[in-house]
Formats: structure tokens, sequence, C-alpha cells
């Protein structure tokens, strides 16, 4: 629906946002877009109550293979995802050619950086799960500088433990991925199974 207010209203309201440090102007001919403080506001205030179309619910519980079930979830959120055993430091992970199809993959720096989180999540898999732990079996969100990996600095993970087991999931993405989308398949996959590997 439109939003019933005047340009001159929204170009003060965006003002006042920029002001108080949740959204920028890349450059003067550019629109806003938003900060880090900008994303977690709305990851805290919304993101988490999303969920699953029906559909995708109905298709993640007939699989019993979590490799499986994280390649379809890839597929549906166009997001980068892994599983990693922290303990045993083995992973598996789909969607590379989901996320790098995102336009912030198109910069040279921002490929390398994410290169180089993929190269070594079994590493730094243990930094998510520990920093996740206050959050039990929900999906915690690390936006950019928020990340424990320097690697991850300029990308957005979603990371959530596997109910009894030493899992950690992820979905890795550009900061403005879709949040709703990615927390609600974590979850979903988090705690909808005992899954075979």
């Amino acid at each position: 629906s439109a939003i019933d207010a005047s340009p001159a209203t929204i170009r003060a309201v965006m003002m006042d946002l920029e002001e108080q440090g949740y959204v920028r102007q890349p450059h003067t001919s550019a629109g806003r877009v938003p900060t880090q403080k900008g994303y977690r506001f709305f990851v805290n205030a919304y993101a988490a109550e999303e969920e699953l179309p029906p559909r995708v619910v109905h298709a993640l519980a007939a699989f019993t293979d979590l490799r499986e079930a994280l390649r379809f979830i890839s597929s549906e959120i166009h997001l980068f995802s892994a599983a990693v055993d922290y303990r045993a430091h083995t992973a598996f992970q789909f969607g590379l050619g989901e996320v790098l199809q995102t336009p912030e993959f198109a910069d040279a720096r921002h490929l390398r950086m994410f290169g180089r989180f993929v190269d070594a999540i079994e590493s730094f898999a243990e930094r998510y799960g520990d920093k996740g732990e206050e959050c039990a079996q929900c999906p915690y969100v690390f936006i950019e500088q928020e990340n424990p990996a320097p690697e991850a600095r300029a990308l957005s993970v979603v990371a959530s433990p596997v109910e009894s087991s030493a899992l950690l999931l992820f979905a890795v993405g550009p900061s403005r991925m879709n949040y709703g989308s990615a927390i609600a398949a974590m979850r979903a996959v988090a705690t909808e199974h005992t899954w075979q590997m």
C-alpha cells in the first residue's frame, strides 16, 4: 500500500534516520541504504517473526539427510549454507552459486573476504557456537562487524546449533540478505529432525 505522506515528510524522516545512524547515503546521487545499526534494528524488531512458506516446511519435513535438506534450503533462501561439526572439524556446504549471484560479490574485496571465510569455516565454527550460546536453539544473527571472524565482517551470518549434537548451521550472505527467511530456515533445519549425515 502507498504511504500517505508528502515528499517533504519522507525526506525529513530519511534525514532523521541518517542522523541517528540507521541509514547512510553511499554517494550524493545514491539513495539511502541501511547501516549495520539499521539492519540490527530490523532483525531485532521484525525478522525473527517470519515463518517459512508452507510449501517449504512440507518439503523440508520429507528430508532425512541433513545434506539434502541444506542443499534444498540454500536454493530456497539463495544463500550459502553450511553444517559444521566443530568437535570433529568436519563440514559440508552448499549454495556458493546462489550467493555469488548477488551484486555485492561483484566487488573483488568482498568476494575475497567471503572466500577466506568459506575456506576456514570449520576453524571459525567454535567462535560462532560460543557467541550464540545465550540463544539456545534459536538462530543468532551476526551483522558485519559483529562477526567473530574478521573475514566475515563485510557479511551477515545466521548461525544455529542443531539440537542434541555438536553441529552448527550457517546461512551466509550479504548484509542486505532476507533475514526473516534465513532465520526461519536455520531454525527449521536445526529443530526439525534427528538428521542423518
